[in-house]
Formats: structure tokens, sequence, C-alpha cells
């Protein structure tokens, strides 16, 4: 992940005027980055936004744990998406949209910066980009052939009781109640 990181030009011989403005312009607070992470279900993408996030210090936000998180908290919005969700239904961009902006609004992202995950899935969402002013200084397209994003797929389970996803071929928990949970499934 060396894209991100920022190379000091060399030094030159300057004159005292403008050393001094360089180094009000490197006091000067940077913009926090904000990165689109893009790819089919089973391409990896959610795992590289946690090592970005872990790597880099960025806040990795995840349309799916906003939705679930409005759930566990019992809100009004997570009473309404709930049984879509259960069911296998699409939860309107609406709302999808507004809880997206309601957490990028938020003190960590704009500190800290975002690494998005999930977001857009489709051309509404897309166009939703300019809405939201969601301008993103990077995007990764993580490409992956269809044979491993269908084996990586098949290999995946979710805990009933937390909702954590596992690869059970290459990530089983260590947790003995988890690992019988997972083969119930």
């Amino acid at each position: 992940f060396c894209f991100l990181r920022r190379r000091r030009p060399p030094r030159s011989t300057q004159s005292r005027s403008s050393a001094a403005s360089d180094v009000y312009k490197r006091q000067a607070p940077r913009r926090s980055l904000s990165i689109l992470v893009l790819g089919a279900p089973g391409s990896g993408r959610t795992s590289i936004c946690k090592l970005l996030s872990q790597k880099y210090g960025f806040v990795q936000v995840s349309t799916s744990s906003l939705l679930k998180d409005q759930i566990a908290r019992k809100t009004a919005v997570g009473k309404e998406i709930a049984p879509k969700l259960r069911n296998g239904s699409l939860v309107s961009n609406d709302i999808v949209n507004g809880l997206l902006h309601e957490r990028l609004e938020q003190a960590d992202c704009k500190i800290h910066g975002y690494v998005l995950d999930g977001f857009p899935k489709n051309i509404d969402q897309i166009q939703a980009l300019d809405d939201l002013k969601i301008n993103p200084n990077l995007i990764i397209l993580l490409e992956c052939p269809d044979d491993v994003i269908k084996q990586r797929l098949e290999s995946r389970k979710v805990d009933p009781i937390t909702g954590e996803v596992y690869d059970i071929d290459n990530n089983l928990p260590e947790d003995k109640d988890i690992q019988r949970r997972l083969q119930t499934i």
C-alpha cells in the first residue's frame, strides 16, 4: 500500500521568504483522504478495507455495518429495514444514502479520513456520490476471476448470533461455540 505514502520534495536552495512560506504550508492541516473500494462480493473488498483501516488509521465505513447497527439499536430505520434484510430484499437508496451521509459527517471521518466499503452498488448510488459530496481521493477497483469469487462465496459462513462473516477454509474462528454454530449452517 505504498500509494498512500507521500514523498517529500528534495530540498533546494531557497530564499528565506520562500522557505518561511513552505514551513507555513507544512503546518496547515491536510485534507483527510477518502477512499472507495469497489469490487464484486468475494473479491476481497472488505478485507482490503480492514487492512487500510488498521494500517493507516482510516475509519472503515461499511454500508452493511451501518444497516446492521440500525437494527441492533432498534431505531425506527432499523425496524423498517430488518424484514427487508431477512427476506433478502434491497434497502431503499434513500435510507442507505441518508445513513451514509450522516456517518461521513461525523468528526472521526473528517479528521482521519475513511475507506468506504459497499457503496456505490447501483447507478442511483453512483449519482448520489455528487449529491452527498463524496469526492474520493482514491478509487480502488478489485478484479477477481469468477471461479475464485464462486469458491470464496461458497466457503463463507455467517454467525447467526453476531452476524460476523467467516471464511471456513481460511479464517475459522478460535472460539469453539462459534465453530459449532457455523457447522449447523
